[in-house]
């Protein structure tokens, strides 16, 4: 945020940027290196030991580590296809997701729709200034939007 800048006008400059990035007709992958097929199966060799996907990954994990019913929240979903996969892979737990960008949210929940998946939820909100109820999800995921945080902690 320049000096200058209100808050209120640094949340309209980030809600225009990523309504542009993720409302692209090739949902950006044309500027992300790592959907290519040799860069995942490169990290999937590195982090996990072999060839499985990131996501099929994530899946067994959650499977694992959370009972139906459990509540899993995503913060900076974009157009939630992770979270779109999650909740057909997982159709007893609940996925909340949330995201600064309105119209691409109202894209996300569209999908839901359109693929009948009523375990997944949408807010708007900002993750730099996010107030949960404590304990109120049973996992927070990254799923690519982590480093964006400025207070992680």
């Amino acid at each position: 945020m320049t000096s200058h800048e209100s808050p209120a006008g640094e949340r309209e400059r980030v809600v225009e940027f990523w309504t542009r990035q993720h409302g692209k007709e090739d949902l950006g992958t044309h500027d992300n290196f790592l959907v290519h097929p040799l860069v995942q199966g490169y990290l999937s060799l590195r982090a996990l030991g072999n060839l499985i996907s990131m996501q099929d990954a994530l899946v067994f994990q959650l499977r694992e580590r959370t009972r139906p019913g459990a509540r899993i929240f995503s913060p900076g979903c974009g157009r939630a296809d992770k979270e779109l996969l999650l909740a057909a892979a997982l159709p007893d737990r609940e996925i909340v997701a949330m995201d600064i960008t309105p119209g691409i949210l109202a894209l996300a929940r569209a999908e839901a729709e359109r693929r009948g998946l009523a375990n997944v939820s949408f807010f708007e909100g900002d993750f730099n200034r996010l107030a949960l109820e404590p304990r109120s999800f049973d996992v927070v995921v990254g799923l690519g939007s982590i480093h964006h945080v400025e207070a992680l902690e």
